[in-house]
């Protein structure tokens, strides 16, 4: 997952991993060359294409291309990866309107357009709520409403710009 993977380490990998499912780990790695992401891109193996749709270290180039390839599968982590365009998220926002799962991971991007935050947020659901108390992309009015939910804690908790704000705006007695 560590190792930086070049065409020459990725041929050796190839020839080694018989294994589908272990080979799809490669799309997890944060260091894979531009031309090996282009080759893993026209994989067949469904779970490697998910793991690169969920590599937060992909170019929004290969997003895309992942995107037009229209594999179910990887819309989720699609949804949920920072470096995706925000017409695509914009596009997954409309056609999955009644799929929480799709929601919670728009809610959480920090690439989500703020107007699509706030149209989540009047929403007011727990799981949806989650993902925005986790994204440093919410507006802090909408983090300072939701921190009153103690279901919300942990999540807010990872978000350095509501911790940022709260220490900033902390009563020094």
């Amino acid at each position: 997952w560590y190792q930086p993977i070049s065409a020459e380490r990725y041929r050796m990998v190839a020839a080694k991993i018989t294994d589908p499912e272990l080979f799809a780990e490669l799309g997890k790695n944060l260091h894979i060359n531009t031309a090996v992401i282009e080759e893993l891109l026209e994989s067949k193996n469904i779970r490697l294409l998910e793991n690169l749709a969920g590599n937060r270290s992909i170019s929004s180039a290969a997003l895309l291309a992942l995107y037009e390839k229209q594999v179910s599968a990887t819309f989720y982590p699609l949804a949920g990866n920072p470096n995706l365009p925000a017409q695509i998220i914009e596009a997954f926002y409309i056609h999955g309107q009644n799929d929480q799962n799709m929601m919670y991971q728009i809610a959480s991007n920090p690439n989500t357009p703020e107007v699509l935050l706030r149209e989540l947020y009047k929403r007011d659901e727990l799981k949806i709520n989650k993902g925005l108390a986790s994204n440093p992309a919410t507006p802090i009015e909408i983090l300072d409403v939701l921190k009153i939910d103690t279901r919300l804690r942990n999540a807010l908790t990872q978000n350095e710009v509501f911790i940022e704000h709260h220490y900033a705006t902390k009563a020094v007695i």
